[in-house]
């Protein structure tokens, strides 16, 4: 193979491109336009145009229910409130009148007068016992001369200073004295003693007269004589002078030989004295009487109160127990333990609150018991001044005794009613009462634990006059006791019916001789109650319905009620009473107002009464059905998110007929709000 010289150059190859005649979009748009142009030429020619698309319109209703109420019986007679009109338990309609006569209560009696109790006391005589002084020995040396072995016969004196009396300083001596002794161990006889005592702080002797020792004092013998202080002042510094006479005698020896004298005090009663006080003790017993004719055995205080006052008049301290055994709190006598200082007083005051009081004494007159315990400490070793006229003074006030309960024996006691005056208000509307099956009740009720007895008079202004005795039986606050009395025989006494009565009498409990149990809280009552099947001619009367409330939904009601096309209230008044009836139904936004200025009145619709026999009882109901046009204003109380609604009954008498109203007798009042509005497809 021979390669050329030169290399050829390859020619570039053209790419094939369709026509534009030939592409899919010039050949369908074109057609498509073409369409169109044909279309708007044909539209053109034959000058048609396009409408927009219409909704279709119709008519629609909504309904409200606002009423549907049925007042019965007890509650129309309770709406239209005449006195005396009642519903008794069998459903009969009855005419009754009831009042209370009066209450009497207890705690009036509960009580007891003041009552107060003292004790004066003078501090009186102390005893005092003052120890006897050291004896005082005379040797026979310092009294005598003796000649060897012999004494002769001769007189002597010996000056006794006795050592100073340590447990008073002075005293007057109402009773009691002092004894003088003397032992003779001279060896020899003393045939004549004689003795003088001298107060020596007060120069005074003791003795107007010597005193003597009968018959002397013999060899070795002690003898003493007693020397009364009676009515006397004595120090506490006293000599004793002694003169002695021996016939004289011969003694083995000289040794040993003397005489003593002393003196000794026997129990010494003082008026008055600066000394040692023993301890002295004074327990004084008094007590005040009550005497209100009742046997009190136990009563709960609920106040009270104890003052007690004491006064001390003398220089010495005073421990003082108070005790009232009478008054307990829980079981504890009440006491008061009281400190007096000398020459003070002190008052204590007690509350006697939820104390109980139970007289130990059961006797009449009953005897509150108080007892008071002094007691004045030994002031030893110190010295005290004393008197007999110093004064003690206590007392106890009890007052203001007030008893929660009282058990105990009771005289007969009365609880009055007197001329108590009791208006009977007949109802509006009765003519020519008749109560030919009237009863009158009298009701005692009672709550004290008292046997009792009523006697009462019951006297009408029309001259009549009802007079009853009965005995009442015991009672308590838990479970009072009731008595009753009944008397069906009251023709005369009610026709006329009286518009007032007047009650007088009495209730007494208590025979002096049984026990029982009254409380503050107990009372007596009484209580009247006259009451008659009638028949009644009734006058006109106006109640206001209960309000009741229905929620309208708020969403486009405005549309509805601006599209209305007719709206109505059709009511249905059901009367099965002896009366024609007339309803206005009030409808209102506003609770408050819908009775004094409502938005919409329906009525008043008027019903007859219902179907009833000769004997004026109803034996079939009448019903009405009306329906009202709401006009547009009337139509937007729809408007309030809250509809209330209401109705005013009025009922229109018996035009002068006697009618009987049954239990069963009834008002039925419904009602309904429907609205024809147009629905253009608009909301």
């Amino acid at each position: 193979m021979t390669e050329s010289s030169a290399t050829a150059i390859p020619r570039p190859r053209r790419r094939n491109r369709p026509a534009i005649a030939d592409s899919f979009l010039v050949k369908y748009g074109l057609k498509i336009l073409l369409a169109i142009i044909v279309i708007f030429v044909f539209l053109t020619m034959v000058q048609c145009s396009i409408k927009k698309p219409e909704s279709p319109t119709w008519t629609t209703n909504l309904t409200v229910p606002l009423v549907n109420r049925t007042y019965l019986m007890p509650e129309i007679i309770d709406k239209i409130d005449q006195p005396g009109i009642t519903m008794d338990s069998t459903g009969e309609i009855v005419f009754s009148y009831s009042e209370e006569i009066d209450t009497v209560r207890v705690d009036d009696d509960l009580n007891t007068s003041d009552i107060s109790t003292s004790i004066d006391e003078t501090l009186g005589a102390v005893i005092i016992r003052p120890s006897a002084p050291a004896p005082v020995t005379v040797d026979l040396e310092d009294i005598l001369t003796p000649v060897g072995n012999d004494i002769p016969a001769c007189s002597f004196d010996v000056t006794n200073n006795m050592p100073v009396i340590e447990d008073y300083s002075w005293a007057t001596i109402s009773s009691g004295g002092i004894y003088i002794v003397i032992v003779n161990d001279l060896g020899v006889n003393l045939d004549t003693v004689l003795f003088d005592v001298l107060d020596v702080i007060n120069s005074v002797s003791l003795t107007p007269t010597p005193l003597s020792f009968p018959g002397g004092v013999g060899v070795g013998d002690r003898d003493s004589v007693f020397l009364s202080l009676s009515g006397k002042t004595v120090s506490n510094t006293l000599q004793l002078q002694i003169h002695c006479h021996t016939p004289g005698g011969t003694v083995l020896t000289l040794a040993d030989k003397s005489m003593a004298s002393a003196a000794a005090f026997n129990t010494i009663s003082v008026t008055a004295a600066e000394a040692k006080i023993p301890e002295i003790v004074k327990n004084l017993t008094t007590g005040v009487a009550i005497d209100d004719g009742n046997t009190i055995m136990s009563a709960d205080l609920e106040s009270g109160t104890v003052i007690l006052s004491l006064t001390n008049g003398s220089e010495l301290e005073a421990d003082v127990d108070v005790y009232l055994p009478d008054f307990t709190l829980d079981g504890v006598p009440l006491t008061r333990h009281l400190t007096i200082a000398g020459n003070s007083y002190d008052n204590v005051f007690i509350d006697l609150s939820g104390y109980t009081f139970e007289p130990l004494d059961q006797a009449l007159p009953q005897n509150v018991a108080c007892s008071v315990l002094a007691v004045i400490d030994s002031t030893g070793p110190a010295m005290a001044v004393v008197d007999a006229s110093d004064n003690f003074h206590f007392s106890a006030d009890i007052s203001d005794l007030a008893f929660s309960s009282l058990t105990g024996v009771f005289e007969p006691t009365e609880a009055a009613f007197d001329n108590i005056d009791l208006d009977i208000d007949l109802p509006k509307g009765f003519d020519s009462l008749q109560l030919v099956n009237a009863e009158l009740l009298l009701e005692i009720e009672n709550t004290a634990d008292l046997t009792g007895e009523l006697d009462i008079t019951v006297t009408g202004n029309n001259g009549q006059t009802l007079h009853y005795v009965k005995n009442i039986p015991t009672g308590s606050v838990a479970e009072p006791s009731y008595t009753y009395i009944l008397d069906t025989n009251l023709a005369a006494f009610l026709n006329p019916v009286p518009s007032v009565i007047t009650v007088d009498g009495a209730a007494s409990f208590g025979d002096g001789a049984t026990a029982g149990t009254i409380h503050a809280e107990d009372y007596v009552t009484a209580r009247v109650t006259i009451s008659s099947p009638l028949e009644v001619v009734v006058g006109t009367a106006t109640f206001d319905g209960d309000v009741s409330s229905e929620e309208i939904e708020q969403d486009d009601i405005d549309l509805i009620t601006d599209h209305v096309v007719e709206a109505t209230f059709t009511t249905n008044i059901i009367n099965h009473l002896p009366l024609g009836t007339t309803v206005a139904i009030h409808l209102s936004g506003d609770s408050a107002t819908i009775y004094a200025d409502p938005e919409v009145v329906i009525g008043p619709i008027s019903v007859d009464a219902g179907v009833f026999g000769p004997d004026g009882v109803v034996t079939e109901a009448t019903a009405t059905e009306n329906i009202v046009v709401l006009d547009s204003i009337e139509i937007q109380v729809l408007e309030n998110p809250i509809l209330y609604s209401t109705q005013v009954i009025t009922l229109n008498g018996s035009g002068g007929q006697p009618v009987k109203i049954s239990g069963t007798d009834y008002i039925v009042a419904q009602g309904v709000i429907s609205v024809e509005y147009i629905f253009d497809g608009e909301f």
